[in-house]
């Protein structure tokens, strides 16, 4: 019973952020940025004296074995563990080893904890709570209850076997949160984008988040995978967004990656931020994930002009059909003129661009497909990415067809690789088609003539991301990968 794993005082955390590369190597290349699920909880945590510890396995490949070695070693009275569908089971059988020989209270968050919870709450299960939502707004509250004898009556988005207010948790104030510290995620230790940039000098990524919260509809999307949650849009202020910037150039960073969702779904926010970078005079430069219609000419010269370098921006599909399917928009007779505009007059200004597409959408057929595809090659866009239709837990379109999606498709389940098609082309096909797609973008002549002049200076100054990027196009353009 719980009761007998809360007989002592919680003093060390150890927070762990799984992967399922512990059971099967990913050939896809993967941005690895700061798990802010769990970091803002340590600093918050150690704020008020607790001892932390961060195990992260998207960087460090452990066995379970070496896991639990490490535990042993820390001697965690909890462990938080995140992770996603696509390493729930993984997650038990570690914890399970983990409990034979160690009192430890284990508890998950994050996606799967989050959409799924009764998959880790069940009878002589090693996970003992769940926290729905993000897990900074209560783990505080809930560690010192337990210090306390209290118990978890009437505690918020904190499940247990026996129950539990099921109320999704999120931080109303992000300016309740500390900053986070970046001493444990810097590039030396392995958290680093793998973007090229027009930037002639060797590159040191940092990563902020100033906002979360995304009030889009789109069917493949789920709160919980992202690094936030729900529909609520909430901002830090400029003056702590400018101030942790100056943390991150004191330590050497010059280029930083705003994970927000969407980092320009409020505009005034953007704005402000652009303003006093450029009031300050930061030397920084900066990549954001964006919606084409959040952007205008106005806009972009002024990102322009604070240091953005890229914008990441979700095209998905050049089929209105799949869009109205995709809920991308709530216009999509508007979708591609804006897109077309946006991405012309981002070429206009000299701006890179990202273009994101997806394919093997629900009923999307080869028609479907090759629209896209001749929309990329219109777009004239710095970078292609394509990933594969993956709803995941959370999302609209998962929870109306959870019950046709195998337990095997739920553990390979990352976007870049395909381990389910609603689409109407043959598996096999649409691999062929992606890989068709990529070859006709990126060995066109007049594309590499253009990108090394653009991006010959970043490769020069910075080879190790060169390489990898080699690595993963030859990974794509092989039909014995499974992408």
């Amino acid at each position: 019973m719980l009761s007998a794993v809360y007989s002592y005082q919680i003093k060390k955390v150890l927070f762990i952020r799984l992967s399922s590369n512990i059971f099967h190597k990913n050939p896809h290349l993967r941005n690895i940025r700061p798990p802010f699920e769990l970091a803002y909880s340590m600093c918050v945590l150690e704020k008020e004296g607790f001892n932390t510890k961060l195990i992260d396995c998207w960087i460090h490949n452990l066995s379970i074995e070496e896991l639990v070695e490490n535990i042993n070693e820390y001697e965690p009275n909890m462990i938080v563990v995140s992770c996603t569908t696509d390493c729930c089971n993984l997650c038990t059988e570690f914890m399970r080893e983990v409990k034979r020989n160690r009192e430890v209270i284990v508890v998950t968050v994050g996606q799967h904890a989050s959409s799924e919870p009764e998959t880790f709450l069940y009878k002589d299960s090693p996970i003992d709570l769940c926290i729905v939502g993000e897990n900074d707004a209560v783990l505080l509250n809930l560690v010192e209850r337990l210090n306390s004898g209290r118990g978890l009556s009437g505690m918020k988005g904190v499940l247990s076997i026996d129950g539990g207010n099921s109320d999704v948790n999120i931080v109303e104030d992000l300016e309740s949160l500390p900053i986070i510290n970046h001493k444990y995620f810097t590039q030396d230790n392995g958290y680093i984008s793998y973007y090229p940039v027009r930037l002639s000098e060797k590159v040191k990524w940092g990563h902020i988040l100033t906002s979360r919260g995304c009030p889009y509809e789109c069917i493949f999307c789920s709160p919980v995978m992202r690094d936030s949650y729900g529909k609520k849009v909430r901002l830090r202020s400029v003056n702590s967004v400018i101030a942790e910037i100056k943390d991150l150039i004191s330590d050497g960073v010059n280029i930083i990656t705003f994970c927000d969702d969407n980092f320009t779904t409020v505009r005034s926010h953007v704005e402000s931020i652009c303003k006093e970078i450029i009031k300050q005079d930061l030397d920084i430069k900066w990549i954001a994930h964006t919606r084409a219609d959040n952007l205008d000419i106005n806009l972009m010269k002024l990102m322009k002009k604070a240091g953005c370098l890229l914008l990441r921006i979700g095209v998905e599909s050049a089929s209105e059909r799949i869009i109205k399917i995709l809920k991308k928009t709530e216009y999509p007779e508007d979708w591609f003129r804006n897109i077309k505009e946006i991405f012309e007059q981002a070429n206009a200004i000299n701006l890179p661009t990202n273009a994101l597409f997806i394919i093997g959408s629900p009923s999307e057929t080869k028609e479907d497909l090759n629209k896209s595809i001749r929309m990329i090659r219109q777009l004239k866009t710095d970078i292609v990415m394509v990933h594969y239709f993956t709803p995941y837990p959370g999302s609209e379109y998962y929870q109306k067809n959870k019950n046709k999606i195998r337990l095997e498709d739920k553990e390979g389940m990352y976007h870049y690789v395909m381990s389910m098609n609603f689409s109407s082309i043959d598996p096999k096909e649409l691999k062929k088609m992606l890989r068709k797609l990529y070859c006709q973008y990126y060995l066109r002549f007049s594309f590499l003539i253009k990108h090394f002049r653009n991006y010959l200076g970043f490769y020069m100054f910075n080879p190790h991301i060169f390489k990898m990027i080699l690595i993963m196009f030859f990974r794509m353009l092989s039909p014995r990968k499974v992408f």
